[in-house]
């Protein structure tokens, strides 16, 4: 298990990619599995509060039921210029109403549609991946990874 507040700590540059694609966009593109096994995306805005990563879902739509039914997730960020990428994946931990009410309380900022549901997520991996211009206006990933070690 790894917070944002983790990802930060240990791999600083993917996560400054992170809050520059994701976080700051407000917006990212949330994965996850139907119940046929088949793949589903919808926009979420993620946000980052006391270095964890949250996003909320009202409940009448799919990836709720996603997502209750089958915790794993991707979150990929939106393509910047120059195709640099950032995505990570996980698991998502549905907060109770009591915890919601609390986060809410704290960010009044924040719009959660009623009836939704505030998930953090847990992240397992993070990704990003910077392009370079090359010979013969090649592109040449410069890729880095995160991977929470699972002992």
């Amino acid at each position: 298990m790894a917070t944002w507040a983790v990802l930060e700590a240990q791999t600083p540059p993917i996560a400054d990619l992170g809050r520059k694609l994701l976080i700051a966009a407000g917006r990212g593109f949330l994965a996850t599995t139907r119940a046929d096994g088949g793949p589903r995306v919808q926009v979420v805005c993620p946000v980052v509060w006391e270095g964890r990563l949250f996003v909320g879902i009202i409940k009448a739509t799919p990836k709720y039921a996603d997502l209750r039914r089958d915790r794993r997730f991707a979150l990929h960020a939106p393509l910047a210029k120059g195709d640099t990428e950032f995505w990570i994946t996980g698991v998502a931990e549905a907060l109770s109403a009591t915890e919601t009410d609390a986060v809410l309380a704290a960010n009044p900022s924040w719009y959660l549609p009623v009836p939704s549901a505030l998930f953090h997520l847990d992240i397992h991996a993070a990704h990003g991946t910077i392009f370079q211009q090359g010979p013969e206006n090649r592109p040449i990933p410069d890729r880095r990874t995160f991977r929470v070690n699972r002992d």
